[in-house]
């Protein structure tokens, strides 16, 4: 049984037909189906889904792939007659010189991981900016062009430089990796201040800076005025708590404020310190109506964070 395949495009031709399209634009994870590629018409609807699910190619995201009228034609006088001979009447395929198959990538927006990525930073210091750089996203392939991702971000501390951090596509995970410098508002002396001074609101003014590298906190002017200088700061110098003399904030057994706060919610509860320690020292925390231990931050006199 001969097969009657026309080489052209655009011609008049009797129905059933199959017509390939010049150029198509496809979304899948396996093999590519004639269904995929072409207008088949005028079938019944058994025939109809057979001859639609003859596979044409395989084409991995990322990719596009051109075959010619003559490698299709090959391809489908392997199943044709048989169809046709279940159907008792012949079909009429129109294939163009060439067809051009591209299958739709599923593309990450580097913009919108960086936003996701800052995002993340953003809720372990809200007051901090970000600018990230060298960002390297992976390419994902075989996964459809709607898929959801999102970051599996579980950090607790901003990294120092470089960062690496899972993404989750579907059952896929990939790294994202780069660069990033964490800019903040922080105490700078306007002045060189002396070990012993106590530091007064003129002896400071408050500017953006690179904290990437820094291992220390920076206090907020309240908690800076009238402390006493422990280590020299040179004039246009940042000033941390390491600059400091240490003052008990919180002493042993002494009552103290519990803060425990994330993006939605801030809950305060009483506690009972099982250590002394300036601001910014990180002690342990009775809970007397859990009796549990927890680890907090001196946040003020008599003020413990949980971080």
């Amino acid at each position: 049984m001969l097969l009657a395949i026309s080489l052209v495009a655009g011609v008049a031709l009797a129905e059933p037909a199959i017509h390939l399209r010049k150029f198509s634009k496809i979304e899948t994870t396996g093999a590519v189906l004639l269904r995929d590629v072409a207008e088949i018409t005028d079938l019944d609807d058994n025939a109809n889904t057979e001859v639609g699910k003859i596979e044409i190619t395989e084409i991995p995201g990322n990719a596009t792939r051109n075959l010619t009228g003559f490698q299709i034609s090959k391809i489908l006088r392997r199943y044709l007659p048989g169809i046709e001979e279940k159907l008792g009447q012949k079909i009429t395929v129109v294939v163009p010189p060439v067809v051009r198959i591209q299958n739709k990538i599923f593309r990450l927006d580097s913009e919108a991981v960086t936003l996701k990525i800052e995002g993340e930073f953003k809720k372990i210091c809200n007051e901090c900016e970000y600018r990230l750089s060298n960002l390297v996203i992976p390419d994902i392939h075989n996964i459809h062009s709607g898929a959801n991702w999102s970051l599996e971000y579980q950090g607790v501390k901003l990294p120092r430089g470089n960062f690496s951090i899972p993404l989750r596509v579907e059952n896929k995970t990939i790294w994202i990796s780069g660069s990033v410098k964490v800019m903040k508002k922080v105490p700078v002396a306007i002045r060189n201040l002396n070990i012993g001074e106590r530091i007064s609101e003129v002896d400071f003014k408050y500017e953006l800076k690179d904290i990437t590298q820094a291992s220390d906190g920076f206090p907020e002017s309240t908690k800076l005025i009238g402390r006493q200088i422990s280590r020299g700061v040179s004039a246009n110098d940042s000033i941390s708590y390491s600059n400091l003399a240490k003052e008990v904030a919180v002493r042993f057994g002494q009552p103290v404020k519990i803060v425990n706060k994330n993006e939605w919610l801030e809950i305060t509860m009483n506690g009972i310190a099982q250590e002394k320690g300036d601001v910014g020292d990180r002690i342990k925390v009775l809970n007397p109506s859990t009796k549990t231990i927890l680890s907090a931050v001196i946040e003020a006199p008599s003020i413990v964070r949980i971080q």
